[in-house]
């Protein structure tokens, strides 16, 4: 496929071709993972909680001395590993529900 402006640029009709189109534009290297935070760095940024009670709703295990807890927006608190696995699938408070946006 030649490389041509995006000016001249005339959008097939055919499912495939728009398809194939879409899939060209989405991965390409300007719009791959670009200024998008990685649940990483957001978790690494939470509330860290020295003394939790209760458990972690996501792994339901009481909260331990020797294991970390992080307090979300919404004040609920989690392992820092079980929310790190969590919002690398869901972007929300597992519990409220309350959006996370990063």
């Amino acid at each position: 496929m030649a490389a041509t402006s995006p000016e001249s640029y005339v959008p097939s009709t055919c499912p495939v071709d728009l398809l194939f189109d879409l899939d060209v534009s989405l991965t390409s290297e300007e719009n791959v993972g670009e200024g998008v935070p990685s649940p990483d760095s957001y978790v690494s940024g939470m509330p860290w909680v020295p003394s939790a009670a209760g458990i972690c709703t996501v792994c339901m295990e009481k909260f331990g001395a020797g294991r970390g807890a992080k307090r979300m927006p919404c004040c609920h608190v989690y392992h820092d590993t079980c929310i790190l696995t969590w919002l690398s699938q869901d972007r929300s408070c597992p519990l409220c529900r309350h959006p996370i946006t990063f």
